[in-house]
């Protein structure tokens, strides 16, 4: 029985791209060198690391809070969950 436009059946994902494997020619493209202002929008070849960790230390660049949400349900303005500090890293 066909669908509305004509299909016998609807394929799932992977046979899909087994039809396009198949059918499609294998194209390998080569790595190219370019500077990064031109890479917006490529693919990397290959991964990329750094030699070093920057900064050097755990760091935030913004004030804020981690919480596990279960430690705030229910808590209002009106009837504030009490935490309890854990941590404190300083700026710099």
């Amino acid at each position: 029985m066909r669908d509305m436009l004509g299909r016998e059946k609807a394929v799932s994902v992977e046979e899909a791209r087994q039809l396009l494997g198949t059918h499609l020619p294998a194209k390998k493209l080569l790595p190219q060198r370019i500077p990064i202002e031109e890479s917006y929008g490529r693919v990397l070849a290959e991964h990329v690391y750094s030699p070093e960790d920057l900064p050097a230390f755990s760091r935030s660049t913004v004030d804020g809070f981690a919480v596990n949400s279960s430690d705030t349900f229910g808590a209002t303005e009106g009837m504030p969950g009490y935490l309890t500090v854990s941590q404190e890293i300083l700026m710099g």
